[in-house]
């Protein structure tokens, strides 16, 4: 009987978990974009992500494909700001905000500009 009671209380707490979760994701929204290269209007592959709050800190970050497209799910809800970094190529930086009807931000088209130094050396 004991066992039973134990059993009910642990399924019960795990219902309840997970209702948590479900809020939580429910205020949640998804980014999207594809990184060309300015110039030749090619893909960029492998182009890090980064997703911070206001405060810098880092919430999460993600990757490009082969052909430069992202997608990165479970942004929290408010103002974020949308970091682009790759190699050889200047930082873009973009504030979003996830908010009730706007939960799927599409940045489209994201130029990076190239920003290698040219050294002349005697």
């Amino acid at each position: 009987m004991k066992k039973a009671i134990l059993l009910g209380l642990l399924v019960l707490s795990f219902h309840s978990f997970s209702q948590s979760d479900k809020n939580k994701l429910s205020k949640s929204g998804v980014i999207s974009g594809k990184v060309i290269d300015e110039i030749t209007k090619e893909p960029l592959p492998y182009v890090n992500i980064v997703v911070r709050d206001v405060a810098k800190k880092v919430i999460t970050v993600g990757i490009t494909g082969d052909k430069g497209n992202f997608k990165i799910k479970n942004i929290p809800e408010g103002n974020n700001i949308v970091e682009i970094q790759y190699i050889g190529y200047a930082t873009f930086s973009k504030q979003i905000n996830i908010k009730n009807k706007q939960r799927n931000v599409n940045l489209g088209t994201i130029p990076d500009q190239s920003q290698k130094l040219c050294v002349n050396l005697k």
